[in-house]
């Protein structure tokens, strides 16, 4: 079985997060942006994560002047869905962690129409053909509190089911979760095996709850 996240040059599992390229904290110039990937493009890694959240699309921006000038298949390239952007004059500059955003308006979206929507959105920005993972971002209690069971049942019933639609379309490659808590995987593994790639974005190895996952699976098989 192929690895669907390529080792760097060195035998290294690793990629670059795109939070810090859309402006989290602090600013970089959009120059200072384009040296870090291309040092770290040639240098061999090739993973690289994004999502319409870093920075109101900025991360994604600066990643498509990357993906302009390199072969595209020398990058495996991830985003996300559940948030959308809209352009408005009044969005504020600074957004949460983010800095110097882009002029977008950010609201949750789940929905099927939102995730296509998403999808087509972040192409754009991007100037690719193919998301080859697309992630639900955000989907757990960690972001919506009270709302998070249903939002997670949206997330089953809809958002998940369209990004197979895109998959048959060609628009997207695999599907994944992306979270800042691991139960939300294993609940949304309990329902459906098309989820293929999980990323946990709490401080510690997803290797810590692999009995979790790992129970998961032997109740689906």
């Amino acid at each position: 079985m192929s690895r669907i996240f390529p080792a760097t040059r060195d035998g290294l599992s690793l990629g670059l997060g795109g939070a810090p390229l859309g402006n989290m904290y602090s600013a970089i110039s959009d120059d200072d942006a384009q040296i870090l990937l291309d040092m770290i493009h040639s240098d061999g890694c090739a993973t690289f994560d994004t999502a319409p959240h870093y920075g109101n699309g900025r991360s994604e921006q600066r990643f498509g002047a990357l993906l302009a000038r390199v072969p595209r298949e020398s990058i495996t390239l991830s985003t996300k869905v559940g948030r959308l952007l809209t352009p408005s004059p009044s969005a504020p500059k600074d957004y949460g962690a983010y800095v110097d955003v882009l002029p977008n308006m950010q609201h949750f979206d789940y929905s099927a129409s939102g995730v296509r929507r998403s999808i087509k959105d972040s192409l754009n920005r991007l100037g690719v053909q193919h998301i080859d993972v697309a992630y639900v971002h955000d989907c757990s209690v960690m972001t919506h509190g009270d709302r998070a069971a249903a939002v997670l049942q949206q997330v089953i019933q809809e958002a998940i089911p369209e990004l197979q639609r895109l998959r048959k379309e060609g628009l997207v490659h695999r599907i994944g979760i992306a979270v800042s808590h691991w139960q939300t995987c294993v609940a949304v593994l309990r329902e459906t095996w098309t989820v293929c790639c999980l990323q946990d974005a709490i401080r510690c190895s997803i290797r810590a709850h692999y009995p979790s996952y790992c129970r998961c699976a032997r109740q689906k098989t």
